[in-house]
C-alpha cells in the first residue's frame, strides 16, 4: 500500500548493514551518554546473515531506566573492554556500507563522538539511513500511532501480532 512512501527503503542496495547501540540512558546535564553495547548485522538479499555485538566499559554511570531497557548491571558494564580495543574489528564491519539504524539520530552522532573522545579514526560509510524517521510517512498513513521522531521499532516491527514491515 503505497510504496511510494517507503520509497528510501527500496533504494538500499542488496547488502547494508544494521546497527544498534545500548547506553547508559539519554542524555542530561552532565552530556551525552556511553554506549554500552554495539551490535552490527549484515544483510544480504533482505536476510540477515551476520550479527556481531561489540561490549563496551562505559564512561558514565547506567541509570535505573536504561537498565530496565537492556538488562545490563554497572558491575557487568565495568567489565568490558574500552571501545579502543573493538574499534578496528568495527570499522571493518562499517567501512564503506550503507548503515541502516533506528533513530539514527541518537546512535550515529553518539557512536562519532565516541570515537572522536578516544582519538579513533571516522567511519567511512557509504551512507546512514534512519529507519524510523524513513518509515513515519508509512506508519502516519496506516494510523500507527507514533511519536514525532517515527514508529519505535517495537511498533514497526509486529502490529497486532502481524509482521507488518
Amino acid at each position: 500500500m503505497y510504496p511510494e512512501l517507503l520509497w528510501a527503503f527500496a533504494q538500499l542496495p542488496d547488502e547494508f548493514v544494521v546497527l544498534d547501540t545500548e547506553t547508559t540512558g539519554l542524555p542530561d546535564s552532565e552530556g551525552l551518554p556511553s554506549i554500552i553495547t554495539i551490535g552490527i548485522a549484515r544483510v544480504s538479499g533482505q536476510k540477515v546473515v551476520e550479527s556481531v555485538e561489540f561490549k563496551v566499559r562505559p564512561e558514565r554511570k547506567i541509570q535505573a531506566g536504561a537498565m530496565k531497557v537492556h538488562g545490563i548491571n554497572q558491575d557487568l558494564a565495568d567489565s568490558f573492554p574500552p571501545l579502543s580495543d573493538s574499534w578496528a574489528a568495527i570499522q571493518k564491519w562499517l567501512d564503506h556500507q550503507v548503515i541502516v539504524i533506528h533513530n539514527a539520530s541518537f546512535d550515529w552522532p553518539l557512536m562519532m563522538d565516541h570515537a572522536e573522545r578516544d582519538g579513533l579514526l571516522g567511519i567511512k560509510s557509504a551512507g546512514v539511513l534512519c529507519s524510523q524517521k524513513s518509515s513515519a510517512p508509512w506508519a502516519q498513513m496506516v494510523g500507527m500511532k507514533c511519536s514525532s521522531r517515527g514508529p519505535s521499532l517495537d511498533r514497526l516491527s509486529v502490529s497486532g501480532g502481524e509482521v507488518i514491515a
